[in-house]
C-alpha cells in the first residue's frame, strides 16, 4: 500500500501541487499597503513569569471583523442547539503549559492558541482556506533553565507549519542546511533566526504580525515592551486552553468548541473547508483535511495533529507526541 501511495504522491508531483494551490491561493508575500489599518494586540500583563513568553499580534486589515482576533462563544436560547463562533469584539489568547523530553534533555513548551471568526470565501483572489473559526498556534519551547529555545508557528488545522529558532539553540541541533537569514514558508518570507541576545534587548517581547483575510504569519519581530504599551494596543484577555472546552460557563451542561462525538469529534465546529476537501482530500487522503482541531497531549488524546502532507508520514509529522515531531523535521533537541 505504502508504494502505492509513494507512486501516486511522488515528491515532485506533490510539490507542484502544493505550488499550484498556493499560486491559485495568492500567497504573493507582497506586504500589504502601508495605509492599511492595523490592530496591535497585546497580552493583559500579568506578574507571571513565563506570561512574558506570549506574543504580541499586530493584524492587518481589521476595519474588517474577520481580521481581528476573537473569542470563540456560544450562543443559543435553550431550546435550539448552542451556535458557536469566533467574537472579533473579545480578543483573546488562550494558553497552555507542557513538558516534554528528548534523549538530550528535558524541555517545556508554552501553547499559545488564536482565533479569527473566518477566512472569507474569495475567487480572486482565491482563497484554498476559506471557511470559519480560523486559528493559529504559537508554541515557545524553552529550555530547563527556562530560555525560549524555539518558535513553532502552525495553524489549527496543521497547515503552514513554520520553525523560528533563536540564539539560544546551539548550532548543532539545527536541521541541516538551515539558514539563519531567511526562510520561505509556502509563499511568506520569514526570519531565519531571532537574535534573543542583542545587548540592547533588555525588556523585549517577540510578535507576529498577521495578514489580513488569510491570517497567514508574515514577519515575527522583536520589540522592547515599554514601545509596545506606549503605542495605542488593544489588550487580550489571557485564558487558559482548557476554556475552550466550556464557552458558556453558566450552562448547565458544558458547550465545547470542539465537536464531541460522531466523525467530526475534536474538530473545531463549524470549520468545515469546501476547497480544500475538493482540491486536496482526493490525494491527500484526508476527506477532513484544513479543518481546525484540538491538539491532544499525546498519541491517546484526540485527533492525529499532522503537520505533514504526506499521508505516510502522518505519525511522524504529529505535534501530540512533541519529541518525534520536531526529529522529523529535522531538529536535534
Amino acid at each position: 500500500m505504502r508504494s502505492l501511495i509513494h507512486a501516486l504522491i511522488s515528491k515532485s508531483r506533490l510539490s507542484s501541487l502544493v505550488l499550484l494551490l498556493l499560486i491559485l491561493s495568492g500567497c504573493s508575500g507582497k506586504l500589504p499597503p502601508a495605509d492599511m489599518s492595523r490592530t496591535l494586540y497585546l497580552p493583559i500583563s500579568e506578574s507571571v513569569d513565563e506570561n512574558k513568553f506570549i506574543p504580541y499580534f499586530e493584524s492587518f486589515g481589521t476595519e474588517r471583523a474577520y481580521n481581528r482576533i476573537g473569542t470563540p462563544v456560544a450562543a443559543g436560547d435553550g431550546a435550539q442547539p448552542e451556535q458557536v463562533f469566533v467574537d472579533p469584539s473579545r480578543p483573546a489568547i488562550f494558553t497552555e503549559r507542557r513538558l516534554f523530553s528528548t534523549s538530550r534533555g528535558f524541555y517545556t513548551n508554552l501553547i499559545h492558541r488564536i482565533h479569527f471568526s473566518e477566512i472569507p470565501t474569495s475567487i480572486f483572489p482565491f482563497y484554498l482556506g476559506a471557511g470559519k473559526n480560523i486559528g493559529l498556534f504559537v508554541i515557545v519551547t524553552l529550555n530547563s533553565s527556562a530560555e525560549p529555545l524555539l518558535y513553532t508557528i502552525v495553524h489549527t488545522c496543521g497547515c503552514y507549519l513554520a520553525f523560528i529558532p533563536t540564539s539560544y539553540l546551539w548550532p548543532e541541533a539545527f536541521p541541516a542546511s538551515w539558514s539563519l537569514q531567511t526562510q520561505g514558508v509556502y509563499g511568506e518570507t520569514l526570519p531565519g533566526l531571532l537574535d534573543l541576545h542583542n545587548p540592547l534587548l533588555t525588556d523585549f517581547r517577540v510578535g507576529l504580525k498577521i495578514r489580513n483575510e488569510t491570517h497567514r504569519v508574515m514577519d515575527i519581530t522583536i520589540e522592547p515592551e515599554q514601545k509596545l504599551r506606549s503605542n495605542p494596543h488593544v489588550p487580550m484577555q489571557i485564558k487558559p486552553l482548557a476554556a475552550l472546552e466550556n464557552l458558556q460557563d453558566h450552562a448547565s451542561e458544558p458547550v465545547s468548541f470542539f465537536e464531541q462525538s460522531g466523525a467530526r469529534k475534536d474538530y473545531v465546529k463549524e470549520s468545515g473547508k469546501m476547497w480544500e476537501r475538493i482540491l486536496m482530500s482526493w490525494w491527500a487522503l484526508d476527506w477532513r483535511i484544513g479543518e481546525d482541531k484540538r491538539l491532544g497531549k499525546d498519541a491517546a488524546d484526540g485527533l492525529v495533529f499532522y503537520t505533514s502532507i504526506k499521508p505516510w508520514q502522518r505519525v511522524n509529522s504529529d505535534m501530540r507526541n512533541f519529541s518525534r515531531f520536531l526529529n522529523y523535521w529535522g531538529w536535534k533537541l
